[in-house]
């Protein structure tokens, strides 16, 4: 059930598999380095819990060579619809994620984002380390530091992802997403489902439309 007092005025994206419809940029960024498929898994998550060591080649400049693996063409098709809409509407948005910020980074500033937050790597020594900004399972609490800078109330934000490592945000935001999910198990826990970004702006014109008492049409979900 939406309140009927809610307005939304923050949006929190999640990045791989929303924004980017790969969904670990983290094995669009190493597999390069260190080879694709197999049993070889990039995910932040996996890396990081169990502490497996990926040494960094001779000569290669890390932060520069993932800055470089970057691939505009992976951007979900409308994105750009859902640029737009932010700059006319004035809805501050951000992204959290557990990928690459170097690919947070070139989104936010491509298509004028509010901030971004996401994790990082550095070469110590040789050998790759992951600096944690983002817990995979706790985005709710980076999403709580967005509302302080915004000043904003829990009932003003939306959450967006694809799996239910992104329902974290639900804590800290009025109302979820999910964005053309990876699991199932989302269905049932999410406000509602997307599967592109003219549905996304569909859904938030309908929650402020409530919050306005103004009729908007078809029903947002079942």
């Amino acid at each position: 059930m939406i309140s009927t007092d809610t307005s939304i005025k923050l949006i929190a994206f999640d990045m791989d598999g929303v924004i980017l419809r790969n969904r670990n940029s983290w094995e669009k960024a190493l597999s390069g380095i260190y080879g694709a498929g197999g049993n070889r898994n990039y995910a932040f998550q996996s890396i990081s819990r169990h502490g497996k060591k990926f040494h960094v080649p001779p000569g290669l400049e890390l932060r520069s060579y993932i800055e470089n693996s970057f691939d505009a063409r992976d951007v979900t098709y409308d994105f750009h619809l859902m640029a737009d809409f932010l700059s006319y509407t004035g809805i501050k948005s951000v992204i959290i994620s557990a990928g690459v910020i170097n690919y947070a980074r070139k989104l936010s500033e491509t298509y004028h984002l509010d901030d971004y937050v996401a994790n990082d790597v550095m070469d110590y020594r040789g050998e790759l380390k992951f600096i944690r900004h983002v817990d995979p399972d706790r985005k709710d609490l980076n999403l709580d530091l967005y509302l302080k800078k915004f000043g904003l109330k829990k009932c003003e934000a939306i959450s967006i992802g694809d799996s239910l490592a992104d329902y974290s945000m639900r804590k800290s935001s009025a109302f979820f997403i999910a964005f053309n999910p990876v699991d199932a198990r989302l269905l049932s826990l999410a406000d509602a489902t997307a599967y592109n970004f003219s549905e996304v702006i569909h859904i938030i014109r309908a929650i402020n439309n409530i919050s306005r008492g103004e009729s908007f049409g078809t029903p947002i979900s079942d």
